[in-house]
């Protein structure tokens, strides 16, 4: 569980939001932050990813592999699936995700955002616009962080989802029984 990485980048994105309004701060400066809140956020998304998948014993070993552009498609792939899991995963999760999907399409696009600026520090492409999107790409990263991945509490030991309405690959068997705490 990343609690502590999530405390500590939430600390970071305050400061360097601080940081940012300098004057004498330079482009190199500038561009270091976003890179920083990147790559953070990317171990944080990768863990995270990695518990929930382990909880639900779907395959998560190729994640330590992919790219950060890959995670968000791997999620973006297991969205519906994923959702009924973890809305039965304990009574938190199911009040969470009562009226949404464990990826909404405006956190989608945050992480597409944040994805496509980490691709451009990788190629150094032109440091202005690199610069220029450091504020928006730490305020993305502050709403992701409030995505239910980063917020549900996952636990190591597989999820008995017998009489949760799930079959066994956690798709819906149409029964909407609930069941408590794992």
């Amino acid at each position: 569980m990343s609690v502590a990485l999530i405390d500590k980048l939430t600390a970071d994105l305050l400061r360097w939001r601080r940081k940012l309004r300098e004057p004498a701060l330079g482009p190199t400066d500038v561009v270091g932050i976003a890179a920083k809140a990147i790559n953070e956020l990317e171990v944080i998304f990768r863990e995270e990813l990695t518990d929930c998948l382990r909880t639900f014993q779907i395959e998560h070993k190729a994640l330590e592999e992919m790219t950060f552009g890959q995670l968000i498609k791997r999620l973006e792939e297991l969205n519906e699936r994923l959702t009924p899991l973890c809305r039965n995963h304990n009574l938190g999760a199911a009040e969470m995700l009562k009226d949404r999907m464990l990826l909404e399409e405006t956190e989608r696009q945050h992480l597409k955002i944040i994805n496509q600026v980490r691709r451009s520090l990788h190629r150094n492409d032109m440091e202005a616009t690199l610069v220029s999107k450091t504020p928006e790409v730490i305020a993305r990263i502050e709403e992701v962080l409030k995505m239910p991945l980063f917020l549900l509490r996952w636990t190591s030991q597989p999820i008995n989802t017998a009489g949760a309405g799930l079959d066994n690959s956690g798709h819906s068997t149409g029964s909407a029984e609930k069941w408590g705490q794992p």
